[in-house]
């Protein structure tokens, strides 16, 4: 029975998956164009237009703790905010200052806060999330940072650009006698132009290393210790994200595609989004958001809720059960066998 219950509450989640969208900045049309997460087919095209607030070289993109989508508008070095569901132009989050020259990479952080990477001032700015009030220059000193990330532990990373390597800074929630913002390690070294990066749900980092020519342009997976574990040579990679299920997708800049490779062997799958699709041209960073639809939680709760009546019922009238939820014949004596516990359907979710 507990095996019934598992596989219809992870069968529902499955459909949350079907549901998922993808984003990609489109730089040199200048606009925001979402993508089917189950098909690659083009949806809602454009979704964010150009002009739109002012969007014009869109780079970073991040979902906020709102629902909204965060866009990095590079030409005018401002952050916009752009309704989550209909793409229609909210606000200007943050606005052109001495600080923000030409905005990359765009994270929330484990603190609610937004962090942005200001590439030409080789800093990763903090803001709120709510107001757009300047915090602090959280990072600085870099070469041309471009994608940001946060693993598990709430340590940032930063895709050091003309440095060729990827920097590991100390979280807003550091732990007691590590500070904020400082520099914790250089995590990778020797790439040719790091681009964005992307932790899987192992904990392993996916860079893109958007390379200068077809022996350094690659996609680099490390361990989550820092040890390279895969190369795989992609032209001009760009932005990359993990998909609900597992596999990476990854920008051509060249290409005007979205390739998809698989997480396991990290074999070509399939060209996800095809080249100009939408009029996809010179893709930067994108974004994979897996919002359930409304009702999702309360249909899978429901159904749960109705298959522990049955199972609560089923006990009470004193008919043992096996692992598998079928009724027992009696063991050894004439009694009752005793239920034994599977504990394989124990599975993590996708």
């Amino acid at each position: 029975m507990i095996q019934r219950l598992m596989g219809v509450f992870f069968g529902v989640l499955a459909v949350m998956h079907a549901s998922s969208l993808m984003y990609v900045s489109s730089f040199s049309n200048n606009e925001v164009l979402q993508y089917s997460g189950f098909t690659g087919a083009a949806v809602n095209d454009p979704f964010a237009t150009y002009g739109s607030g002012g969007l014009k070289d869109p780079t970073g993109l991040a979902f906020g703790p709102d629902g909204n989508l965060y866009v990095a508008s590079w030409w005018n070095n401002t952050i916009l905010k752009f309704n989550g569901s209909t793409g229609a132009y909210i606000s200007t989050l943050v606005s052109g200052s001495s600080l923000l020259a030409d905005p990359t990479g765009l994270v929330f952080g484990p603190d609610g806060n937004l962090y942005v990477a200001s590439q030409s001032n080789g800093d990763v700015l903090e803001y709120n999330p709510t107001t757009g009030a300047y915090i602090q220059q959280f990072a600085t000193g870099l070469s041309n940072p471009y994608g940001l990330a946060f693993d598990s532990a709430g340590n940032l990373y930063v895709a050091n650009y003309f440095a060729g390597n990827v920097l590991e800074y100390y979280g807003p929630n550091a732990s007691p006698g590590h500070v904020p913002g400082t520099l914790e390690a250089t995590f990778a070294s020797g790439l040719s132009y790091p681009y964005d990066l992307a932790f899987d749900r192992s904990g392993n980092l996916w860079v893109s290393s958007f390379g200068t020519n077809s022996s350094n342009s690659e996609v680099v997976e490390y361990s989550s210790s820092g040890t390279l574990s895969r190369i795989i040579g992609v032209t001009t990679p760009t932005g990359l994200a993990i998909g609900p299920d597992g596999n990476v997708y990854v920008a051509s800049a060249t290409g005007n595609d979205v390739l998809e490779y698989s997480d396991s062997d990290g074999s070509l799958i399939k060209t996800f989004v095809g080249s100009g699709s939408a009029g996809l041209s010179n893709p930067s960073f994108l974004i994979v958001d897996t919002t359930p639809e409304p009702g999702t939680f309360f249909l899978a709760g429901t159904l749960l809720a109705v298959f522990a009546l049955r199972f609560r019922a089923r006990r009470r009238s004193g008919r043992p059960y096996s692992g598998n939820g079928c009724p027992l014949v009696s063991g050894a004596n004439g009694k009752a066998a005793r239920p034994t516990r599977n504990t394989r359907h124990m599975v993590t979710p996708a």
